[in-house]
């Protein structure tokens, strides 16, 4: 399952604001054309100079394709087309997915991916599923189902990858 998984796994930095404060987290290969789904606390508002690294040691000069403020979504878009497709990752309908079911998360803790050149693993289980209503209760303006896992999520994997037991992207 790694060897599948980990090529489409990425690190995020970017710089933001007058100081260029560093950013970085993880992002998910959601296409063969390169398109990197990320959230805002990777990639803030107004973040410059955006790169995504592979654990190849590829690095990728991307732009912000589209922001999604109520699901902390940003999607990123290579700035040249790549010369051949990018390993992605299939999604998978997280309606099936079962408290008790096997999860995993996947991301750029400490800087791993640039680092080490490999993703950081976490193994856990879906703990809970949560359909969220209550307009104080989340930043979400209509019911949102929350996927919840007792897999370590590090600093550094904001933006990355929660997986099912088949590799899929949840």
């Amino acid at each position: 399952l790694h060897e599948k998984i980990e090529p489409a796994i990425v690190a995020v930095e970017c710089l933001v604001g007058t100081n260029r404060e560093r950013f970085y987290g993880s992002g998910v290969v959601l296409t063969p054309s390169g398109l990197v789904l990320t959230s805002t606390t990777a990639v803030p508002q107004g973040a410059s100079e955006l790169r995504v690294r592979f654990a190849s040691g590829a690095t990728l000069a991307v732009v912000e394709f589209a922001r999604h403020a109520n699901t902390e979504a940003v999607v990123l878009l290579p700035r040249t087309p790549l010369a051949k497709p990018a390993p992605f990752l299939q999604l998978s309908p997280s309606t099936g997915m079962r408290v008790g079911e096997c999860a995993f998360t996947a991301g750029n803790p400490h800087h791993t991916l640039g680092r080490d050149g490999a993703a950081y693993w976490s193994a856990g289980t879906l703990s809970g599923r949560f359909l969220t209503t209550e307009p104080n209760a989340s930043m979400h303006t209509r019911p949102v189902v929350t996927l919840e896992t007792d897999a370590a999520v590090n600093p550094g994997c904001d933006g990355g990858a929660l997986l099912d037991a088949r590799g899929r992207l949840l």
